[in-house]
């Protein structure tokens, strides 16, 4: 395989190489966070808050009932400042 060749594969290769590496991070981080908190003492979860990638609250679960299960949802910045 004469030189030019094998230097257009392997630049080629590099390339995707690179953009496998570039992309993989975004992937990895791109997780959303939930936090449990047992607010009540009872021993269950009663607050779901939930983050994204940035930290920043997404949306907010609330249990009024003790059943363990979510009754509530807060989602949109106007609510989740209450």
């Amino acid at each position: 395989m004469p030189k030019k060749e094998i230097m257009k594969v392997l630049s080629h290769l590099l390339i995707m190489i690179s953009l496998i590496f570039l992309f993989l991070p975004v992937s990895a981080l791109a997780k959303e966070k939930i936090l449990k908190r047992d607010t009540n003492g009872d021993g269950k979860s009663d607050l779901w808050e939930e983050y994204d990638q940035s930290e920043a609250l997404v949306s907010r679960s609330r249990d009024l009932n003790s059943d363990g299960k979510p009754d509530i949802e807060e989602t949109g910045s106007e609510q989740l400042q209450k």
